[in-house]
């Protein structure tokens, strides 16, 4: 008798933890969401949708957002609140000590990973330079640029100086013979001001996005934004059709340089 309370004693209690662990998975994470409100519910949705996740967890990952889904929706309404006051809130301005913030380059080109240099446009000075990775890792590796090198917010000459985005994709890489360089200008948004960080997504037909993140760690869903996929797939059939053009910023994109 002893026994088979202790045993429904020990159920109970790994029933309870259970719970405990799916209540909320979406709030949890909803930092990582880029919606002003419901966030919690909105990272429930990306992990369901994403297809990748259920097969390596057997389903398991998914199912636990969507038992957690109603709960975060709650918690989400309690939250509303906040939420708007936070959206509309002035964001502060990062202080002159704090202009380094980190980038992060992703390679989605389907090719090896390659470097990249940022230089100003103007004045010819190299801003930083680094190599692309699958997935970008956060941390000391990670190489930095100066906003007030191209944001210039002193008098006499307010202004926002356009870069050159340099990179070089080596022999053997794709359909491509010999060493190949690719330069793009873009010109950074008035909100680079407040970034904390620097996303750059160097996609197929050469073409590159450069987006400010207002964290200093690199997200790896941002590439599942809808106006960043349609311009990625868009690119890919582009590339598969050996039909690449000079490629049209998304105007969609939130915080995209032009």
């Amino acid at each position: 008798m002893k026994k088979w309370m202790l045993s429904k004693a020990v159920l109970s209690l790994c029933l309870m933890s259970l719970v405990a662990q799916l209540s909320g998975c979406g709030t949890l994470a909803r930092g990582d969401s880029y919606k002003d409100t419901y966030r919690g519910v909105d990272r429930d949705k990306r992990e369901i949708a994403n297809a990748y996740l259920w097969a390596p967890s057997f389903g398991l990952w998914p199912l636990f957002h969507i038992i957690s889904l109603p709960i975060d929706a709650v918690i989400d309404t309690v939250l509303l609140p906040v939420d708007l006051v936070l959206k509309h809130a002035p964001k502060k301005e990062l202080a002159q000590s704090a202009e380094d913030i980190p980038v992060f380059a992703a390679n989605l080109t389907n090719l090896p990973d390659f470097s990249y240099s940022i230089q100003n446009k103007l004045t010819g000075v190299v801003l930083t330079t680094g190599r692309t990775s699958k997935i970008p890792q956060s941390g000391s590796m990670s190489p930095t640029l100066d906003i007030f090198s191209v944001v210039k917010t002193k008098y006499p000459e307010p202004r926002i100086d356009p870069v050159e985005i340099k990179w070089e994709v080596s022999p053997g890489s794709g359909n491509l013979r010999g060493e190949t360089t690719f330069t793009e200008t873009r010109t950074p948004t008035s909100s680079l001001r407040l970034a904390k960080g620097i996303i750059i997504l160097f996609m197929p037909c050469n073409s590159v996005m450069v987006i400010n993140s207002e964290r200093s760690f690199y997200n790896s869903n941002i590439i599942n934004q809808k106006s960043i996929q349609d311009s990625y797939k868009k690119l890919t059939q582009m590339a598969m059709q050996s039909q690449c053009a000079p490629a049209e910023i998304n105007p969609e994109i939130q915080d995209v340089w032009k």
